[in-house]
């Protein structure tokens, strides 16, 4: 079924040009150099994306065009999930996301977002998200003095 999801998300695009009229060998083209170009970002950020839990806080450090890192103390974290978007679901990936109490949901539009210094660890699979997530909370569960949510 994975594969079926995956190889229709695929397909579309492709037929989609073909129905707009371009030629079969261009729009491959196409088609193939924007795989192509989202493949290559995606492993440029893979490589470039680390996070660490240390013993005092956790640590997220990005340098794909810009050097990025953050450290969120654990006594600051006030809560921890699992979130998938439809992209997601299709591949078969979550993303675990870090709420600092720093952080707070303000109304964009229609939709509710956050704001401030979480952390979002993606492109995990359902099973390692979780681990991840438990292994969070167990670190949290250690801490004498808690003030957050969790």
């Amino acid at each position: 079924m994975r594969f079926l999801t995956i190889t229709t998300t695929l397909v579309l695009p492709f037929a989609y040009l073909q129905f707009q009229g371009l030629a079969l060998v261009p729009s491959l083209i196409l088609f193939s150099g924007i795989v192509l170009s989202v493949t290559i970002a995606a492993y440029i950020y893979k490589r470039n994306y680390y996070f660490e839990f240390t013993p005092d806080y956790i640590l997220l450090r990005t340098s794909v065009l810009a050097t990025q890192e953050k450290h969120i103390p654990y006594t600051a974290v006030q809560d921890v999930t699992v979130s998938q978007n439809i992209i997601d679901r299709m591949l078969g990936i979550s993303s675990v996301v870090i709420v600092n109490a720093a952080s707070t949901t303000v109304q964009i539009g229609n939709r509710p977002q956050r704001v401030g210094d979480s952390i979002e660890i993606p492109g995990q699979l359902p099973a390692r998200a979780v681990e991840l997530v438990e292994k969070i909370k167990n670190i949290l569960s250690k801490i004498p003095s808690r003030e957050n949510g969790l």
